[in-house]
């Protein structure tokens, strides 16, 4: 799992989405919410890693205005925690709160590849 951290990384994630699938969890370190989110993605990513796939996070508390950017450039609305698969620059599934488990993730990201 990578942390984006600026606009150049969202850019070269977004690229990326062109040749495969990429999953991003927007994630908030103040939120009880979040934090068993986190501990779900992180399980989701291991138990996925050899798939064709990629994983990455923003802390959305400390990179505010590029959590903003990637809710923006997908059309979908900001939530926090919340798990976006994307594929061709576009948002093809994203859930949110106690929605995001390792089951859910994993299902979506069967029917994604």
């Amino acid at each position: 799992m990578q942390e984006l951290r600026d606009n150049d990384d969202w850019q070269r994630v977004l690229k990326l989405s062109e040749s495969k699938p990429v999953i991003i969890l927007k994630h908030s370190t103040t939120c009880p919410i979040s934090a068993g989110a986190w501990e779900e993605f992180h399980n989701f990513a291991d138990d996925n890693s050899s798939k064709e796939s990629d994983f990455f996070f923003i802390k959305v508390i400390e990179s505010r205005s590029l959590s903003n950017q990637i809710a923006e450039d997908l059309n979908i609305k900001h939530e926090s925690p919340q798990a976006i698969f994307i594929q061709d620059k576009s948002s093809v599934w994203n859930t949110s709160h106690s929605s995001i488990t390792n089951e859910q993730l994993t299902e979506n990201l069967k029917a994604t590849l």
